[in-house]
């Protein structure tokens, strides 16, 4: 029975029929309940109120920020509980820019969104929330309002797709505003500044972090090489070891580290926190944040700044996985005729150790024993130290008796080095000459420069991207006496 029926039932009662209750009344039909249609004429006392706020704002000489935050916190705590379609929207939007009504709607959807009941509505209603979490409009505190923030976050995913890059940003940024704990920021393993802090903290991170460290930053690509694809383990293994060998070798005996050799000194640069966002900064004496390790936020003369490391492949890393890739294809069984250039005799020794002390490791045999055997092992054992004793010996003799592959000549440059050096003086096809003996003549170049420099305290040659080369003019005529004397 519905209501109309149950209200005509009761006026049949004869009990009814026969009172006086109702003579003198006139009934209607009249709902019980009033819709937001109905009732969007009646505007309460806080609205009223705000409205005056707001129009006052609009004559004043202050930044739009600034009266959205204090706007925002005359508003901060009060709850509505209308509803309706609502169609508002602006780029920008803020309390201004908005009639009563959808000021209602806005306060009664935001209402249910701190209860956690998050509806589709405007999208110009979720940008101005989140101003005002950004804001620390109707929050505790700056941990508060970044839980606020990544709830939305979440929700927002699923309802408002296009907003979510950019409150990633904000989320990111509020972080950093607020000094809240940098264990907060979501890590990236694929970023860039993620490799770079690998890096440079190598000894607190994995085998698997460093080599994706090195291969995401390196500018060759080792992971495209045939010998890592068919050998990956094995490469894997021995590039994370050989790095921490190089970067053990820099810390100790040169004057800056082999990750300052790749990645230079740390730079400065502005950063605008909040881009996009209607925000208020409030100029303050902001002490520094540490990001990270590499990573410092700083605030000067009413700017912020960021100091960090360049986030961009290094070259030098690419000549160190190329090193090592033709350095371990003699033990893959696979040709390589490309000369090793770039770094040091020293260097290059220390890389061949790490792979041939790796192979030394896997060539060694697990021996299971037999204690009911034990005298013939033992018998058995001696055997072998003998024979390891001796083999030792003769490798040693082969090593004393061994010559270098390679002559020196003046610098100390390999014979190819020294070759294409005349021949560049000579003004002779070295491009041909360079194909003909797989050369590399970037590699060749960067040798020349290194093994000069101490002499001239500059690169003597210069190489454009067709692999051109010339002589810088300054340095030819001492150049010209040196190799004319190296020939007699």
């Amino acid at each position: 029975m519905d209501t109309k029926e149950l209200i005509q039932f009761l006026l049949n009662q004869e009990k009814i029929k026969n009172g006086h209750e109702f003579d003198s009344m006139i009934f209607r039909d009249e709902p019980i309940l009033k819709t937001a249609r109905q009732v969007k004429n009646f505007t309460p006392k806080e609205i009223v109120e705000f409205r005056k706020q707001i129009r006052q704002s609009k004559l004043g000489k202050e930044s739009e920020a600034y009266y959205f935050y204090h706007l925002g916190k005359q508003m901060e705590n009060y709850e509505d509980d209308y509803f309706a379609i609502n169609a508002f929207f602006h780029p920008t939007p803020t309390y201004q820019r908005m009639t009563d009504e959808d000021l209602r709607c806005y306060f009664g959807w935001r209402t249910k969104v701190r209860k956690n009941q998050v509806e589709f509505s405007s999208i110009s209603f979720a940008y101005l929330y989140v101003y005002e979490l950004l804001n620390q409009i109707g929050v505790t505190s700056p941990l508060d309002g970044y839980q606020k923030l990544t709830f939305f976050l979440e929700v927002m995913t699923s309802l408002h797709q296009t907003m979510v890059p950019l409150l990633k940003n904000w989320i990111e940024d509020y972080i950093i505003y607020y000094h809240l704990d940098p264990s907060l920021f979501k890590k990236n393993e694929n970023s860039l500044s993620h490799h770079l802090l690998t890096l440079f903290e190598v000894s607190k991170a994995s085998e698997k972090q460093i080599f994706e460290a090195i291969e995401n930053l390196s500018t060759y690509p080792l992971k495209r090489t045939k010998i890592y694809q068919e050998h990956e383990k094995e490469v894997r293994q021995i590039i994370v070891k050989a790095y921490q060998v190089l970067d053990a070798h820099y810390a100790k005996k040169k004057r800056t580290s082999f990750f300052e050799k790749n990645f230079k000194k740390k730079i400065v640069r502005k950063v605008y926190f909040f881009k996009g966002a209607l925000f208020y900064f409030k100029d303050n004496d902001y002490q520094p944040y540490y990001k990270n390790a590499i990573t410092t936020y700083f605030y000067q003369n009413h700017q912020w700044y960021k100091e960090s490391y360049e986030e961009k492949k290094s070259k030098e890393l690419g000549y160190f996985c190329l090193t090592m890739e033709i350095l371990l294809k003699p033990y893959f069984q696979m040709e390589s005729n490309v000369i090793l250039s770039h770094f040091s005799q020293e260097i290059i020794k220390k890389l061949k150790q790490v792979i041939e002390s790796y192979f030394n490791v896997k060539r060694k045999k697990v021996i299971a024993i037999d204690i009911s055997q034990l005298a013939s092992i033992r018998k058995q054992a001696q055997k072998t130290f003998d024979q390891l004793i001796t083999e030792e010996e003769q490798k040693e003799e082969e090593v004393i008796e061994e010559k270098p592959q390679n002559e020196t000549f003046v610098f100390h440059l390999t014979k190819d080095a020294f070759t294409f050096l005349s021949l560049l003086f000579n003004h002779k096809d070295y491009h041909s000459y360079a194909k003909e003996k797989k050369w590399m003549i970037s590699l060749l170049v960067d040798e020349i420069n290194e093994k000069c420099f101490d002499t001239f305290q500059d690169n003597i040659l210069m190489i454009d991207d067709n692999d051109d080369v010339t002589i810088v003019e300054d340095y030819i005529k001492d150049l010209k006496g040196m190799l004319q004397h190296e020939n007699t």
